[in-house]
């Protein structure tokens, strides 16, 4: 299995059935958060959904800490270490942690409501197979860092040869109007699985204003009044020669965003400075009605094509 979720699910199966079990657990732990969760949690023979916990509380905490197995042989004695009861209380418990490489990622525990019910050979039983799962998970995780560096370098290829298409596009142009309906066009084919609306504001420093003769909500062309410079984002772009991302409305409006009453809410928001030389001419902005829509690599393309749009 080369499958994360997969592989939890596969060795919680066969623990309940080697041990005869109607509650246990696998937990995760994420270093960088320090949260423990949940992903395999059975109670009474239900699987149900626990929210995650921070790494000092109950006994998964121990085990991951100190990097070895416990057992109780009743529900006092857990209760006394610690133990925090979630669901059926039962009498036994048996947790070990789960190893991958130098770290521990996790444990897994074992309950029954029957004291005494587990011994020593369990403990090695359940160590081996925790050993196994953390090398699994481990090939996993490697597995899926290599499929994403290779989507990476493939998208950056693709990125890169878009660029040097619209560039060469642009180039030839020599007429306003058309580079801002070139450079639209282009980003709204780019981005749209991931930007439902975008516009491209120019500014008119002889009005002191912001026009926007590009204008798409929902797949429909707005024509939207200028508004004055000093407004909204894409004066804080403007004014800060500098991108912006935002990833809520309430970030959004927190910043300073206005939105036009016929467009469609906004939760994401990235604008981008177009630079002619040292002087900001205009924003492209990109908007999504999801949160956190956009990502570094987002931010980097359009700074890019801002850049030749610019030029041109």
């Amino acid at each position: 299995q080369l499958d994360f979720e997969a592989i939890i699910d596969l060795v919680g199966e066969k623990l309940r059935q080697i041990f005869d079990v109607r509650t246990m657990a696998i937990v995760l732990y994420d270093e960088v958060t320090g949260e423990i969760s949940f992903p395999y949690s059975i109670d009474e023979g239900a699987r149900y959904q626990t929210e995650p916990i921070h790494l000092g509380e109950g006994l998964n905490s121990t085990v991951i800490r100190e990097r070895r197995p416990l057992l109780f042989a009743s529900g006092a004695e857990a209760d006394a270490a610690g133990s925090i009861t979630v669901g059926t209380p039962t009498e036994s418990w048996l947790g070990v942690p789960i190893v991958a490489g130098d770290k521990v990622i996790g444990a897994v525990n074992l309950e029954d409501v029957r004291p005494h019910a587990f011994g020593e050979s369990d403990v090695r039983l359940l160590s081996t197979v925790a050993a196994s799962m953390g090398v699994a998970l481990e090939n996993a995780r490697l597995f899926d860092e290599t499929k994403r560096l290779l989507a990476e370098t493939h998208q950056r290829a693709a990125e890169l040869a878009l660029i040097n298409e619209i560039g060469r596009a642009l180039a030839e142009q020599l007429d306003f109007g058309a580079i801002v309906e070139l450079v639209g066009e282009r980003l709204r084919v780019i981005f749209e699985t991931q930007a439902r609306d975008m516009f491209i504001a120019l500014v008119d420093r002889e009005t002191n204003r912001i026009r926007f003769p590009y204008w798409y909500d929902n797949g429909k062309r707005l024509q939207i009044e200028p508004i004055e410079l000093g407004q909204g984002l894409s004066s804080v772009v403007i004014r800060s020669k500098r991108s912006l991302r935002l990833g809520t409305l309430e970030e959004a409006l927190a910043a300073g965003g206005l939105f036009p009453e016929e467009a469609d809410r906004t939760e994401s928001w990235l604008g981008v400075p177009i630079l002619a030389g040292q002087e900001v001419t205009g924003v492209i902005v990109l908007a999504d009605p999801r949160q956190h829509a956009f990502r570094d690599a987002d931010e980097r393309l359009v700074s890019t094509l801002a850049s030749s749009m610019g030029v041109a």
